[in-house]
């Protein structure tokens, strides 16, 4: 039935490391690229999981996109690298023409790679040896490249190989072109900025399935949304927020992510007396149902250590929320602070704390800056833009 679907159109093929059920901001960017250059028309959108010894392909569709799935190995593996790295030259000649295969099937001319890892060596591979006529993209999302930081050795040369000989090289904001620029000691000859985008329309309609669906609380609230893991900071809000519930005792917060390793002690944290009944964490929900509670939120709160450009940051400001965040990479070019939203330093519980008093004792002024930054996204944001451009990598390369 895919293969069907393939056969009028030329593909671009949006590679993925893992399945589009999970819960998170790379798999929402690919839904709505792909969705988007289904409307332009050009080449006919293609998700390819990358499943570990799936070795025949098996397709099915998500949000009517069509989706395959097949192993890409790794040349370099922490669990036995060096076993690996023989069983991957062994068998890299039959990994190729499978994979020249697939391509030639669903007749693709892009092959994009978000959140690479090593396996995108595999891909640069199969193009500079001629085996794949089209174009090799890597899309660079944050913790991918941040992961790298401590390597050595051969697999820092894989890395720097794949991001060097790729025809394009996409990051999500200019501060992470610049950090892997300098992790990797590259020229930039590649390496360009895609800023995430939104969909406003695709939101409402998102929030239309639960419009009947109860909130988290019966006070207001402030919201987070973010996997719980250590590089969100939950930590800090939690201490943050402490502050501030003694202050406003009719406001608690919400806490949305997918299931990390932090999540235990932070339920253990919001059950301390200074925050007991003030903070309800919810894990995996749904993706309408976080937009439900996030258009209900007074405003919105990102106390991350890390990030790339976070696109949870574009929907909070798409439903007009004032918004506070960290001075990662990436919010700088997002907000300007004390214009369109509130920038603070990250962990610091203090600065964090009296920033959302602030926007508390003056909600007014605090949504004036959710109104200027919303016009900005619409304006500069939306996901068409960030369409064409991807579809211009591809008109460049010929």
């Amino acid at each position: 039935m895919i293969r069907e679907a393939q056969r009028h159109n030329a593909s671009w093929l949006f590679v993925l490391p893992w399945d589009l059920h999970h819960v998170g901001g790379v798999n929402q960017v690919v839904m709505n690229l792909a969705h988007e250059m289904g409307k332009a028309g050009r080449l006919t959108p293609l998700v390819g999981v990358n499943k570990w010894r799936q070795r025949t392909v098996a397709g099915r569709a998500h949000e009517g996109i069509p989706v395959i799935r097949f192993w890409v190995p790794s040349p370099w593996t922490e669990r036995a690298p060096w076993r690996n790295l023989a069983r991957y030259v062994l068998t890299l000649p039959f990994t190729l023409l499978r994979l020249r295969r697939v391509l030639r099937r669903h007749d693709v001319r892009v092959v994009n790679v978000h959140y690479p890892g090593s396996s995108a060596f595999t891909w640069v591979l199969l193009r500079r040896l001629r085996l794949f006529g089209g174009r090799v993209v890597l899309s660079l999302h944050g913790l991918d490249v941040r992961s790298q930081r401590d390597t050595h050795g051969l697999p820092r040369l894989l890395w720097r190989y794949a991001l060097d000989h790729a025809d394009q090289v996409v990051a999500c904001s200019d501060g992470l072109r610049e950090e892997t620029l300098a992790l990797f000691d590259l020229d930039g000859h590649n390496v360009s900025t895609i800023h995430n985008g939104i969909d406003e329309s695709t939101l409402m309609a998102r929030i239309g399935e639960t419009r009947s669906a109860p909130l988290p609380t019966a006070r207001r609230y402030l919201v987070n949304i973010g996997t719980y893991e250590h590089k969100k900071g939950h930590d800090t809000l939690l201490e943050a927020f402490a502050g501030v519930a003694a202050r406003h005792a009719d406001v608690d917060l919400v806490v949305i992510g997918r299931n990390g390793e932090t999540y235990p002690e932070l339920v253990r944290r919001s059950e301390q007396p200074d925050l007991a009944g003030r903070v309800h964490l919810f894990r995996d929900l749904h993706h309408s149902l976080t937009l439900h509670i996030l258009a209900h939120a007074e405003f919105f709160v990102l106390p991350s250590r890390d990030e790339g450009f976070a696109v949870v940051l574009l929907e909070a400001a798409a439903f007009g929320k004032p918004i506070i965040a960290t001075d990662v990479c990436g919010v700088a070019e997002l907000i300007e602070d004390r214009s369109t939203g509130r920038i603070v330093p990250p962990d610091e519980p203090a600065a964090l704390a009296d920033a959302m008093h602030e926007y508390l004792e003056d909600m007014a002024g605090s949504r004036g800056m959710g109104a200027r930054l919303r016009a900005a996204v619409h304006a500069l944001h939306p996901w068409q833009a960030k369409c064409d451009a991807y579809l211009a990598l591809a008109r460049d390369g010929g």
